[in-house]
């Protein structure tokens, strides 16, 4: 995996939000032009944006791959039980019955 070392996490956070915002409309001129200014605000700016991609398509290996932990996760439903809310209705009838004997 890429080192993340380089830049601080609050700017390699900052790159990556821009990444997944660029990455979500990149027809967006507007978002294209707010995000070269923030490019050209600061040169680590840059280094902390290609730090990103790097990270990104490192990942990108990952997409396709099954795990099996997660997919034991997702396959995972717990048991139908009784409704949540019967157990308290129970004891409300329980306590009430008992409050009118």
């Amino acid at each position: 995996m890429p080192d993340s070392s380089p830049c601080n996490q609050a700017l390699l956070d900052q790159a990556i939000a821009w990444l997944l915002r660029v990455r979500e409309a990149p027809n967006d001129g507007e978002l294209q032009r707010t995000f070269s200014d923030w490019l050209a605000a600061n040169p680590s700016h840059r280094q902390a944006y290609r730090q990103a991609e790097a990270q990104w398509a490192w990942l990108e290996q990952f997409k396709g791959a099954s795990f099996p932990a997660r997919d034991e996760a997702l396959r995972y439903r717990p048991k139908a039980g009784p409704a949540v809310w019967r157990k308290p209705a129970a004891y409300s009838a329980a306590a009430a019955l008992l409050l009118g004997i």
